[in-house]
């Protein structure tokens, strides 16, 4: 998913709106450079007819097709998968505190590559995250960033 930029209908100015594609992949290693490299521009376009260019884009799930086995790359995995990650691997978080599976995957990509300080940058982006979604849903239609750091 992401946001990819248009044409606003009521004037020349050009817009954010919200995207998302499916793609099948032959594996996931690469799997955001080849989706977006090859595939997000095309699909893009052929969903939405008012699409110019893509703005942003992230993985937020992946399913294992013919039989193959879900990864254990924390950057693929699913909610369950990391939920299970951070119970097993003791990571200083609770799951069920994140509402976008992005942003636990980004946690737990940020503990395991650093651990040292991570409770307390991690209650800092909780904070935010939490002011960002309310003024969000106080501003309704003007797709005000909901990502700490944007």
């Amino acid at each position: 998913r992401g946001e990819y930029f248009a044409q606003s209908k009521d004037s020349n100015a050009t817009i954010r709106k919200n995207d998302a594609a499916e793609f099948n992949l032959p594996a996931l290693e690469k799997a955001l450079s080849v989706s977006v490299g090859n595939r997000l521009a095309p699909a893009l376009r052929k969903k939405y007819p008012d699409y110019k260019a893509y703005r942003t884009h992230e993985i937020i799930n992946t399913t294992p097709i013919g039989g193959a086995a879900p990864s254990n790359n924390i950057a693929y995995m699913n909610r369950e998968a990391l939920a299970r990650y951070v119970k097993d691997n003791q990571v200083p978080l609770d799951a069920e505190d994140y509402v976008d599976v992005t942003h636990l995957r980004d946690a737990v990509i940020d503990f395991t590559l650093n651990p040292v300080g991570f409770e307390d940058r991690e209650a800092a982006k909780q904070v935010e995250r939490a002011e960002l979604a309310a003024l969000a849903a106080m501003n309704p239609g003007l797709d005000i960033e909901t990502v700490p750091g944007f």
